[in-house]
């Protein structure tokens, strides 16, 4: 996949000159107005029901921005339905159904956003603007638990004030670097609960690059992008534009590229979260404890969680019961492929002969019945209770995964490693 520039969609209610994003590693999302002309932003209602009506009839080929500037006083909207003179917080409004099909069309999807107006100190006091900001509020992420905010009554007042903290300057050059630092939060927490998997060469290629750039001895013109597996496919973002707001004119700007990084940790995050060192190496040693035939130390897990795996621990999520679910995963897919293949695998010396998974099961502390446990549980995936070979064979008979991106991409790997022939694979993994 061709590296790509962030793409940006603005709500504006006004005339905009040309390149007024003020940055040229951003990208403006194609739109069509409601006459039919070619626009760069969204400025009025008929342009948003047209704006709806074709992506509702297959436009844009089903692809959504990656940044949303939203214009808050739409005021000077002349084909929407009239409202009080100079105080129009239908901008909001525009915003929030935008964001709401986004996030819940691809959830998985990184994605930021910004609410900008030089009118704020009006639209707080207005009840459909405190209204809407609310609602933007909260899909951020951004609105405390209510007992954080005091007794009945102090959402209003908290969101009164937020709206003055998020709100910069009353143009989207102004904006869309808040925007960008949220796309950036986004696309490390995806990474960190395992719905986008990173890919570990180019965030390693991009992190010294970027240490270069810092230290002014980059060389080389090629551009750089972090890679990574989601939901919807595979993507990969420039890291130039990732970092828009630390270049002016094209050129990097090492002092603010050192000051967002030692800040956000972005690229050295992106390095901890990849899929190879935090999911599949832990895996495969564990699997290697049972193909090699070696016995497994009683505290091995407790050993390995503490050497291995403490630096991944993330809330409420075990890491270790992951790791136990990707290796039993991994491992019964092995023996439904050699099932079908009906012959031997041998790898270093490691004959994998028996087409019973007790011994392995037993190992990783499963018995047959605790294999489905283990996988919805480590994996996330909460479905009914299914014996492995009926697991198994919803995956052999369908074309989606039903794991994370992360898995995905471990038992490909696995499987490769050790030999087995595509073939015999299961659709969904092909």
């Amino acid at each position: 996949m061709n590296p790509r520039r962030i793409t940006v969609l603005v709500i504006h209610d006004s005339e905009l000159e040309q390149g007024f994003l003020r940055s040229d590693d951003l990208e403006l999302f194609p739109i069509a107005g409601y006459r039919g002309a070619s626009m760069t932003y969204l400025s009025s209602w008929e342009d948003h029901v047209q704006f709806w009506r074709d992506v509702t009839g297959g436009a844009h080929g089903g692809s959504a921005p990656d940044l949303l500037l939203i214009d808050a006083n739409f005021a000077e909207d002349r084909t929407a339905p009239g409202v009080a003179p100079a105080l129009d917080p239908r901008g909001l409004l525009h915003g929030l159904v935008f964001l709401s099909r986004a996030l819940g069309a691809e959830p998985g999807r990184p994605f930021g956003f910004r609410v900008y107006s030089q009118d704020v100190s009006r639209l707080k006091e207005h009840p459909y603007g405190v209204t809407f900001f609310g609602l933007l509020a909260a899909m951020a992420g951004q609105v405390p638990p209510f007992s954080d905010v005091g007794p009945s009554g102090g959402l209003h007042p908290w969101i009164n004030n937020h709206m003055v903290n998020l709100t910069r300057g009353g143009e989207p050059k102004d904006a869309w670097q808040d925007a960008l630092t949220m796309y950036r939060e986004r696309v490390v927490n995806l990474a960190a609960d395992n719905i986008i998997a990173i890919d570990r060469e180019s965030a390693l290629d991009c992190q010294a690059h970027a240490r270069a750039v810092i230290a002014g001895s980059a060389s080389g013109s090629a551009p750089r992008a972090i890679k990574w597996l989601g939901t919807s496919g595979e993507d990969s973002v420039l890291l130039s534009s990732l970092f828009a707001d630390c270049r002016t004119g094209g050129s990097w700007d090492s002092a603010k590229l050192q000051e967002v990084e030692d800040e956000e940790k972005f690229l050295h995050q992106l390095v901890e979260f990849n899929w190879r060192d935090r999911d599949y190496e832990p895996s495969r040693q564990l699997l290697d404890h049972a193909v090699g035939g070696s016995p497994m130390p009683e505290d091995a897990f407790e050993r390995f969680e503490k050497e291995k795996l403490g630096k991944w621990q993330r809330g409420r999520n075990n890491i270790l019961d992951r790791i136990r679910g990707l290796a039993a995963l991994m491992w019964a897919i092995v023996l439904n492929a050699r099932e079908r293949e009906n012959t031997r695998i041998d790898q270093n010396e490691h004959v994998l002969s028996t087409p019973d998974a007790a011994a392995l099961l037993t190992d990783l502390d499963l018995d047959d019945v605790e294999l489905n446990r283990a996988v919805q549980h480590g994996l996330g995936r909460k479905s009914e209770k299914l014996t492995p070979g009926e697991m198994l064979s919803r995956m052999k008979s369908g074309r989606d995964w039903p794991f994370d991106p992360a898995a995905f991409l471990c038992v490909r790997q696995y499987l490769r490693e050790i030999g087995v022939d595509q073939k015999w694979w299961p659709p969904c993994l092909r």
